[in-house]
């Protein structure tokens, strides 16, 4: 598949796994400062728990959606995706993004982002604060009971609307129990309140949308801090961009990681109807998350608003109970994808029906196929992030020529990977096909790292050796 560059807000990190290139903002302060999605933790729904892909739509409530999800089982995020169709909101989520990065706990975040100075009486309220269900993250309900806290928080600070108008472009007067904030939007209510904790619709003459503290990212100082620390260490990707466009490229880029899918509520009646294509979107994600006889199995696990009363398949919902068992090709290019890195990365083969069967695009993501007679040839000098040898010697490649290859593919990158049949498994016992990894290591020096993917008789059908940094001249 090849490298995909959309328009968005470019974060500067090491990865380079999608292009984003920077979009023109407006301006009209035609965004929502704050969500009030109800978000439940579901994630012991997860089949796999390292490297996930968490993808999803750049509303406020992502971080939290995040934080309950990674924070219960140790799950290690391998990469952020945001994407908004609206560059307002987009650059809305980066700047919560880089405020939760920047502001050293929960209360200074909540300054910062509200334009408030809390007195005494209001720090101490929010030190104290537990919410009573800190596995769910309480957003717009009928009815919450939190309305008093929110009043004795709002009676004890002061706020900048000067400097709240200046930064995010929006009309805020501070009330009694929250900001309330004139806009337009996509979503038709533009009149809404922004609070800190409460989301009760009976308490208001307008929406609630709450910052949720007590709750997700903001449950307690430690969540705050994993969610800091998640976000400095994990390459992300905000990406401008209508949602019904985007998520299949997005999803089948990434299709041999697990994929979280943060939807929020945008899968409704409601958003179907004014936008037919979501309804097709939701089609789509639930043939790629369920389909079991058809490559390509991905292993998607849905995550929606909780308010939400549209039904998805309950092996993509995370409603119900998720496995998602992978076949050996798709476990065994899970491990060949996690060792390719960069945007330009090449697959060698030796079988031209495959290529065929693929249309010429290889499944790997950012990764071009080129058969092995010309990579081979003389001429041949493009350099590469990565290159990937695929089964060659084990598809009858000879083993002379292969360690001829392997030295000129290791002069054209710095990360060369090397898929090959493992000749000491059991799958191949006294068929004299594939390679023995020892002789790889004697003819070109120890790997960086070895991994083995499975077969039908074992768990170690095939070998991976990779290669990293530039080979001797």
């Amino acid at each position: 598949m090849r490298h995909l560059e959309f328009s968005g807000v470019p974060v500067h990190q090491d990865e380079s796994f999608f292009t984003i290139r920077e979009c023109p903002v407006p301006s009209n302060g035609s965004y929502y400062f704050l969500s009030n999605d109800v978000i439940r933790d579901r994630s012991f729904h997860l089949t796999r728990t390292d490297g996930v892909a968490f993808v999803g739509v750049a509303n406020p409530h992502w971080f939290h959606a995040l934080a309950v999800t990674a924070g219960r089982r140790g799950i290690a995020p391998g990469r952020l995706v945001a994407f908004d169709s609206n560059p307002e909101q987009l650059r809305h989520f980066n700047r919560i993004r880089l405020l939760i990065l920047e502001s050293g706990d929960r209360i200074t975040y909540l300054e910062r982002l509200f334009f408030v100075r809390f007195g005494a009486e209001a720090r101490g309220l929010l030190a104290d604060f537990r919410h009573k269900s800190r596995r769910v993250v309480h957003g717009g309900l009928p009815k919450d009971s939190l309305l008093e806290f929110e009043r004795r928080l709002w009676s004890s600070c002061e706020h900048d609307s000067e400097g709240f108008r200046a930064e995010y472009g929006l009309d805020a007067r501070a009330t009694d129990k929250g900001l309330l904030i004139q806009s337009e939007t996509v979503g038709d209510i533009d009149v809404y309140y922004a609070t800190i904790a409460c989301g009760s619709r009976t308490d208001y003459d307008h929406w609630p949308f709450t910052a949720s503290f007590g709750s997700g990212f903001l449950a307690s100082e430690e969540a705050f801090q994993a969610l800091r620390k998640i976000l400095r260490e994990t390459p992300t990707y905000p990406i401008l961009g209508d949602a019904a466009e985007l998520v299949e490229s997005l999803i089948l880029a990434q299709r041999y990681q697990p994929i979280w899918l943060w939807m929020s509520n945008l899968l409704c009646d409601y958003f179907v109807e004014k936008h037919p294509p979501l309804g097709r979107l939701r089609d789509r994600i639930q043939e790629l998350g369920a389909q079991t006889k058809t490559l390509p199995e991905i292993d998607l696990w849905l995550h929606q608003d909780r308010r939400m009363s549209v039904w998805i398949d309950w092996k993509v919902n995370d409603w119900g109970l998720h496995h998602r068992p992978w076949s050996i090709h798709t476990e065994s290019f899970h491990r060949v994808a996690r060792c390719l890195e960069g945007a330009s990365c090449l697959e060698v083969v030796n079988v031209e029906h495959w290529v065929e069967e693929d249309q010429g695009q290889s499944k790997l993501p950012n990764t071009e196929y080129c058969l092995l007679e010309r990579f081979a040839a003389p001429d041949y000098d493009q350099r590469h992030s990565s290159i990937l040898l695929h089964i060659l010697v084990g598809h009858g490649m000879a083993r002379d020529d292969f360690h001829s290859l392997v030295e000129a593919a290791r002069r054209l990158t710095d990360n060369l990977v090397i898929l090959e049949h493992n000749a000491k498994s059991r799958d191949f016992a006294g068929m004299g096909l594939g390679l023995r990894l020892e002789e790889l290591i004697e003819t070109h020096g120890s790997p960086s790292s070895v991994d083995y993917a499975p077969g039908v008789r074992s768990r170690d059908r095939n070998w991976i050796a990779r290669y990293r940094g530039a080979a001797a001249r």
